[in-house]
């Protein structure tokens, strides 16, 4: 809607736009002019493949992977089910982590050659990835934080805290523009920052451990990766099988207490559902944003199972994880500080969503590798086994995910023209929802997921009109079928 705006020659963001969305909007603008705003989800993938270029790029670069392992590396991100849902409209995150992976290509150059046109360069693009989504200020919070504490380890290196000064300048100058200068909608205004968040611990612990475990979920063998038990028995610089299984029991102890103590305390439905993946939105338990027609949605084959044990998976070796780089890796790194930034920045937030995790995930695969170095041979097996489990699962949701809205749309446009029905009398997509607003909430036409055995509502006040069956290869949803009904006249 703000790109169709801004074709129109009136260059204002929609009310309703949370993210600045400026340059992104600008950028479909001038690819609609040339190939047509329907287009756009092929600007977004091109954009989607671009990200995958930078994040390869940074990961031989800075990080010394060889290619193949970089690779791996770029499909676990390029893979991940936040990621891919993203690439099939016009949301923002692609089009930021361009300008972000970018930003941050800059800047690790400058920290390796000193060379200011890199930190210019690095401001410059952060200020464009501010004319996506301001949530790129906690990028330059970051870096100063991360410079202070270089400061404070070694107050002879008077460098770092100039840097640091000068990075605080780059966060409260993008701060001050955002506030003063850019032209903020209302929908902006309405939402400031929750402070008081921030005193709430089972909020905040369960928004922070939540997202933690969906990460970890999402980069179990890279985690794998970090775990060397060889530094640990050199640790306790054990000899004897009685050392060695002490030093081996001591950390699995630890683990296990803070397993229990973590989980003892979290409250996952503080902040959305009280199950993994735990945050509404994007990536859900049925697929991809099942919420966007109105029910309850159908269930895939072994769903249950695969959830309940990812969870689990995610867990462990989170708290493994943990354990291990406070006993081996802990170290000031500008990935780790960055990734803690912006969980406190999350903290805060009005509500928080499961699409805000995608920021992390690149963030925190360039963190894991950075504590670990190349690919054991059994990373690179549990690399691929992952990668082909998410690809299915993306195909499995994405499938699935179009067919649905590709019927609901197409079939709402047939009621319109047939029925002589109005487009707000049709209870569609959350796209159509959005285009033809019903304020009174009275429609004539609902699709839902639920049937009339499930649904009181539709079976006394609805005729089913018709039942769409989604079919499509290797489909493993159970039932998979959407619901037309009509209000019947009486009730209307």
């Amino acid at each position: 809607m703000t790109v169709e705006n801004f074709l129109n020659g009136d260059i204002t963001l929609h009310p309703y736009s949370g993210p600045t969305l400026f340059l992104q909007a600008l950028i479909g603008m001038f690819f609609s002019m040339f190939f047509g705003i329907s287009h756009l989800p092929v600007l977004t993938l091109f954009m989607a493949c671009v990200v995958f270029y930078i994040f390869g790029i940074i990961l031989v670069e800075f990080l010394n992977l060889k290619f193949t392992n970089a690779v791996l590396a770029g499909l676990l991100f390029f893979l991940n089910p936040l990621f891919i849902y993203e690439i099939w409209g016009f949301m923002t995150n692609h089009y930021f982590l361009v300008f972000f992976l970018l930003s941050f290509y800059f800047l690790l150059k400058y920290q390796r050659d000193s060379t200011v046109s890199y930190l210019i360069l690095y401001v410059v693009l952060a200020f464009f990835a501010l004319l996506i989504r301001q949530v790129v200020m906690a990028l330059p919070l970051s870096v100063a934080i991360f410079y202070t504490i270089e400061f404070l380890k070694n107050r002879e290196n008077r460098t770092t805290i100039r840097l640091a000064f000068l990075n605080l300048l780059v966060f409260l100058a993008f701060y001050a523009f955002y506030k003063f200068i850019f032209p903020l909608t209302p929908r902006m205004t309405e939402v400031p920052l929750q402070f008081h968040h921030l005193a709430d611990f089972d909020y905040s612990f369960a928004l922070i451990y939540g997202t933690l475990i969906v990460l970890s979920a999402y980069t179990l063998p890279l985690i794998f990766n970090i775990l060397d038990f060889g530094k640990l028995r050199e640790s306790f610089n054990s000899e004897t099988k009685v050392q060695i299984l002490t030093a081996f029991l001591l950390f699995f102890i630890a683990s296990g207490v803070l397993y229990s103590s973590a989980n003892k305390l979290f409250k996952p439905e503080e902040i959305s559902w009280g199950e993994f993946p735990y945050f509404e939105n994007v990536v859900e338990r049925t697929g991809f944003f099942p919420r966007g027609i109105h029910g309850t949605k159908y269930y895939f084959a072994g769903s249950f199972d695969l959830w309940k044990y990812w969870d689990i998976a995610g867990k462990i070796t989170l708290v493994l994880a943990v354990v291990y780089i406070l006993r081996f890796k802990l170290a000031n790194n500008i990935f780790s500080s960055f990734i803690g930034t912006y969980l406190m920045a999350m903290v805060v937030t009005e509500t928080y969503y499961d699409r805000y995790i995608l920021l992390l995930v690149p963030v925190l695969i360039l963190y894991l590798i950075s504590i670990s170095g190349e690919f054991r041979r059994v990373t690179k097996f549990l690399l691929l086994i992952f990668i082909i489990f998410l690809g299915f699962l993306n195909y499995l949701f994405s499938a699935d995910f179009l067919l649905v809205n590709e019927y609901v749309w197409n079939r709402s446009e047939e009621l319109v023209q047939q029925t002589g029905a109005e487009p707000s009398q049709v209870l569609g997509t959350n796209a159509w929802k959005m285009t033809f607003r019903n304020r009174n909430r009275d429609y004539l036409y609902n699709f839902s997921y639920d049937n009339q055995e499930v649904n009181e509502d539709y079976r006394n006040n609805y005729t089913l009109v018709e039942t769409k069956r989604i079919e499509y290869p290797v489909n493993i949803f159970v039932e998979p079928n959407i619901y037309l009904y009509k209000l019947n006249y009486e009730q209307h």
